[in-house]
């Protein structure tokens, strides 16, 4: 025998219900959360790490001899001298910077002051022939998003240069 009317028994079922489905909904979104953050710091780690080894390029330019061969090599590779085959790869290395700020800002969402700063930088180094080449280069390897944007900026720096295959 309850002292409680059965009405405010079956009230009080109710709203214990919602509460742990409520709870057991947040439970799940918080993992969701958890194993996304983790797989975006194992993403942003192995980047780092090719950064860093893309910057030992720049750091000791005789490597490019061994680095920059067979299918490999920069389609305009002969045609540089020293300075512009350490600029080649130091614009490889930043490319790579600018693939995890797009990972970034897609997975955990930039400031979208943050992101046209990065958006910015990408434009001033558009203009720039030898980036253009390594973004040429290295087109089937970048994401979509960032290739478009790129394309984007050159036509407008450069008036005459038309990206082939700019639907990519």
């Amino acid at each position: 025998m309850s002292f409680i009317p059965p009405e405010v028994q079956d009230l009080i079922t109710l709203v214990t219900n919602i509460a742990l489905v409520i709870s057991l909904f947040f439970l799940i979104y918080q993992i969701y959360l958890q194993r996304r953050e983790m797989k975006y710091s194992t993403y942003e780690k192995l980047n780092s790490d090719f950064s860093n080894t893309a910057f030992l390029l720049v750091e000791h330019p005789e490597l490019t001899k061994n680095v920059y061969v067979g299918e490999n090599k920069p389609k305009n590779w002969e045609k540089y001298d020293e300075g512009k085959k350490v600029a080649y790869s130091y614009f490889d290395a930043l490319l790579g910077l600018f693939e995890r700020a797009y990972t970034a800002n897609r997975e955990i969402g930039l400031s979208k002051k943050d992101w046209n700063q990065w958006g910015n930088w990408i434009k001033e180094l558009a203009t720039n022939p030898i980036f253009v080449d390594i973004v040429n280069d290295d087109k089937k390897k970048l994401c979509p998003y960032f290739h478009r944007r790129d394309e984007e900026n050159y036509q407008r720096s450069h008036e005459k240069v038309i990206f082939k295959n700019a639907n990519t």
